[in-house]
């Protein structure tokens, strides 16, 4: 993150100090590091859908934007029956499908440039770091072993050898859990999964 250019954003927005964006960058402070890292993916997705938005012909996605519109309406009016229909109707839409074609092969072309090469494996990580977040907090596991296993070669590629050892054995702990206990491995499953440390 160094040298990126996202200190400078952080001071310049107000977000942080020049004191505390220290701690933000090099992930000393757990907290302050996650939210400025959440804000920075969330400024980048939002940039990186501005210029996907800019390359497609509008048109062929009315459909879709209508939709969004009318659900973020009955999610302000907190309409839960009508929010429902409409969330069913966007999953169910081809246009979301043609949409998403769309932003994907978007994304590849623009990997030819160094640049965006790495703020999409940017967003690539913090999409793994959320998605391990997620598991512990709703208490899916089998979204924590995936998500454990997606971390674990961005551990080793970081030089983060002993978060690799450890999450490694963690992690084959966890898939022999099926075999060696499958009640405990039952309950993991049907009930909500916690971890307390």
């Amino acid at each position: 993150m160094w040298g990126s250019g996202a200190k400078d954003a952080f001071i310049e927005c107000g977000l942080f100090g020049p004191k505390s964006v220290e701690t933000v960058i090099n992930g000393s402070h757990y907290y302050r590091s996650f939210n400025g890292l959440m804000m920075l993916a969330e400024a980048m997705e939002r940039l990186r859908f501005e210029a996907f938005w800019s390359t497609v012909d509008h048109d062929q996605f009315n459909e879709i934007t209508s939709l969004f519109s009318e659900f973020h309406q009955s999610l302000c009016d907190l309409n839960s029956n009508t929010s429902t229909r409409q969330l069913n109707e966007i999953v169910c839409s081809e246009t979301l499908k043609l949409l998403l074609e769309s932003q994907d092969k978007f994304v590849k072309d623009c990997s030819r440039s160094e640049q965006c090469k790495f703020w999409n494996g940017f967003l690539m990580i913090i999409t793994m770091i959320k998605n391990f977040v997620k598991a512990d907090r709703e208490g899916d596991f089998l979204l924590h072993i995936k998500s454990l296993q997606d971390l674990c070669p961005i551990f080793m590629g970081c030089g983060a050898i002993n978060y690799q050892r450890y999450a490694t054995y963690y992690l084959e702990q966890l898939k022999n859990l099926k075999f060696e206990m499958p009640e405990l491995y039952g309950v993991c499953i049907i009930f909500e999964w916690c971890f307390c440390g």
